[in-house]
């Protein structure tokens, strides 16, 4: 083997030994990426399930005081809830044609 050939196979492998150091560290960093994904997924889904609001107990709402869209704070009041079925009855009475109203069955919860 000639010298100029053995420097053209030094110089193929050196090449060949970058190439493999490059790849590496895109893998490294598309890796870091998907790790940085995932966390923003988690945030995301964290924040999406702030947005339904849950009741600990069961109970008729006679008053909703906020309204799809709308942001609120810690500790504010968000629904009024009838304290005993004559509360309920009540704000049944108080209902007219026309207004909106969303009825919920114990089954459907």
């Amino acid at each position: 083997m000639s010298q100029q050939q053995l420097d053209l196979a030094k110089s193929n492998y050196d090449a060949a030994n970058a190439s493999v150091g490059a790849a590496a560290a895109n893998i490294t960093q598309a890796e870091a990426q998907i790790s940085q994904k995932k966390a923003a997924v988690t945030v995301a889904q964290t924040n999406l399930d702030y947005t339904v609001i849950r009741s600990p107990i069961d109970g008729v709402v006679v008053n909703r005081m906020v309204d799809v869209g709308l942001v609120s704070v810690r500790n504010r009041q968000l629904i009024q809830r009838a304290a005993s079925a004559e509360d309920a009855l009540a704000a049944l009475a108080s209902s007219r044609p026309g207004r909106p109203a969303n009825w919920i069955t114990a089954r459907e919860r």
